[in-house]
């Protein structure tokens, strides 16, 4: 039993900066993909504005979501 809590003591020392560490990968990899998909968007003036936005608001819930799921 106390070998288990003192490696559960250093598994919960150890996991917060591998979190930070993959958070800033996440917002790195997704500022690079944003400006892909607003070069994207600007060859894509046929398509409503509306659509646009509804489709950068699916991808912020998916970048938002990315970091919580690369938490768990």
């Amino acid at each position: 039993m106390r070998v288990n809590v003192a490696e559960q003591k250093v598994n919960l020392s150890i996991s917060p900066p591998n979190t930070a560490i993959v958070n800033t990968v996440v917002i790195v990899i997704n500022s690079l993909f944003y400006r892909a998909a607003f070069k994207k968007m600007r060859l894509m003036t046929v398509v409503n504005s509306t659509f646009n936005r509804h489709w950068l608001s699916t991808l912020a819930t998916l970048a938002a979501s990315f970091p919580i799921m690369a938490v768990f």
